[in-house]
């Protein structure tokens, strides 16, 4: 098993050597390329590891089938195994690690269940515990200003891992509507709950670094940091009536929005709880999706004209827009450790996916 110092030291060296190759590269205009997986009729890139894999998932013959996206521009489609009976195969990817291990989720009849895809192709169900039914219905992330991901009901869902092979999600296991949950690499399953467990009570895991910090929302729309000792610290920013976690990286700094009288804003929380809040120029709402442990922020916005424009923030609190040309809505998912950005935009009609490249 590889032990605590020595991940930390790997991840020093990977850091310290991919920002001295940024570093190092000649300044350019920033590039876009949009993609679709063959045949298909909507694309949705959902994240992108520092290699330039990208998973996600598109649409095709109405159903739903994941795929993976070499630097190359290759595709490979899959998705989760089921038995007969006449319901079809599919796979909604959520996050890829740098490894090339893919986590996501997969329905079968009324239920959704959980996966893990290995990098040679083995996929891992995630079988649902018996749990007591629940009272509310799950939410899934709409594609603006909505609560990210949680489950529910016969929702047994992974959204998240890191480079230990760690997953998180959220599922009814007890008297808690959700409670979120923590796979370790060996296949074990812990679970948490923000609060004591009640009926209506949730917690939803969005996020985990490569320490096990986690970072997700409860029922009350209040944030929550786990750490890996499973001590959880809660909080919300002033003024808000939500306050959403999204992302967490390597250093335990925390993005996000949160709503208050004014709309939705973004927010970066540093580990000694100072937390700053943020919006691009023009912006009504503001929802960061993604963090690299640089400290770049991507995430989209709603502008004046009332469309969604993907930005860029960086360390220093500059912040760039940018859209996919003649887009409808560009949408930012993900962020990469080098700074490439993927996500997916709308052009009216059909969702196709893109890369920003640094």
């Amino acid at each position: 098993m590889t032990s605590k110092t020595e991940t930390q030291s790997w991840l020093f060296r990977l850091i310290v050597g991919l920002t001295a190759l940024a570093v190092a590269q000649p300044l350019f205009s920033q590039k876009i390329v949009i993609f679709d997986y063959p045949n298909s009729s909507d694309t949705h890139p959902t994240a992108l590891n520092f290699k330039g894999e990208i998973t996600g998932y598109y649409l095709a013959s109405s159903t739903y089938h994941g795929f993976l996206r070499r630097p190359d521009g290759s595709f490979t489609s899959f998705d989760v195994p089921l038995p007969a009976g006449g319901f079809p195969s599919n796979a909604i990817p959520m996050d890829i690690n740098d490894l090339g291990q893919i986590t996501g989720f997969y329905a079968f009849e009324v239920q959704l269940r959980s996966f893990l895809r290995q990098p040679d192709g083995t996929i891992v169900q995630f079988e649902p515990p018996l749990s007591a039914p629940s009272r509310v219905t799950a939410q899934l992330q709409s594609n603006s200003y909505d609560k990210p991901i949680c489950g529910g009901e016969d929702w047994w869902l992974s959204v998240a891992m890191n480079d230990a092979g760690q997953v998180v999600g959220s599922g009814p296991v007890s008297t808690a509507v959700a409670s979120g949950f923590i796979r370790a690499r060996d296949g074990s399953i812990k679970y948490f709950d923000a609060a004591p467990p009640s009926l209506g009570q949730q917690t939803c895991p969005q996020a985990i670094n490569v320490w096990g910090q986690i970072v997700g929302y409860d029922n009350t729309f209040s944030a929550f940091l786990r750490e890996r000792d499973g001590r959880i610290t809660q909080f919300t920013l002033s003024d808000a009536s939500e306050t959403i976690p999204t992302a967490i990286n390597f250093f335990g700094e925390v993005t996000g929005f949160y709503q208050d009288n004014t709309g939705f804003h973004g927010f970066i929380r540093h580990p000694n709880g100072v937390t700053i809040s943020f919006d691009p120029a023009g912006s009504n709402a503001t929802e960061p999706t993604a963090m690299n442990a640089l400290g770049e922020i991507t995430g989209f916005y709603s502008g004046m004209d009332g469309i969604a424009h993907s930005f860029l923030r960086k360390r220093n609190g500059t912040i760039i827009s940018f859209d996919v040309q003649n887009s409808h809505g560009t949408f930012a998912r993900s962020i990469s450790l080098a700074g490439a950005i993927t996500g997916e935009y709308f052009d009216g009609a059909s969702y196709h996916g893109f890369i920003r490249k640094p």
